[in-house]
């Protein structure tokens, strides 16, 4: 009788642990706005600087790119934000800041940048991806949805540069 227990007990424990951790796998609406938020501010501002420190053809090309999509996917995104009345961080937190300084540090910055970049998208489409399946509010699952093909497109590109570099 205790070890049936005990079993039970030990299943119950587990299925409630599985389901704690597929929920805490997608993040409240609140904690995913404000993650895009502050991934469109660093690419655009990061962006902003390589095209100041870079000569090479495909960085500069990239870079102009998250400028124009980054800054777009900030907009949007707040839009979405004023109307689901989510506050969006106005600047960057430490972390963020962290990564930039981070890539603009490097003695191969080129390097580090597309690096860098192929990391990020990587996480953002995993990110945006869950929250487009599971996100609990439906103007984000949207956003998400609608950005998605555009930060799979970056993560291709980058990864073609990345691999010539």
């Amino acid at each position: 009788m205790v070890k049936a227990s005990t079993a039970a007990f030990a299943t119950v424990l587990i299925l409630t642990l599985t389901a704690a951790s597929v929920l805490a796998a997608t993040p409240t609406p609140a904690a995913f706005a404000d993650k895009a938020a502050q991934g469109d501010m660093m690419e655009v501002q990061l962006a902003k600087k390589m095209l100041q420190r870079s000569h090479n053809k495909d960085v500069r090309s990239f870079a102009e790119r998250m400028v124009k999509d980054h800054t777009q996917s900030g907009e949007e995104l707040k839009q979405v934000a004023s109307d689901d009345h989510l506050m969006l961080p106005t600047h960057l937190n430490a972390k963020f800041q962290g990564k930039i300084d981070k890539v603009l540090s490097s003695r191969n910055v080129d390097k580090a940048y597309i690096s860098f970049m192929a990391r990020d998208h990587r996480e953002d489409v995993s990110d945006f991806s869950r929250y487009a399946a599971k996100g609990k509010d439906a103007k984000l699952r949207n956003f998400a949805m609608k950005t998605l093909p555009v930060l799979e497109e970056h993560k291709a590109i980058v990864d073609r540069i990345n691999a010539r570099m």
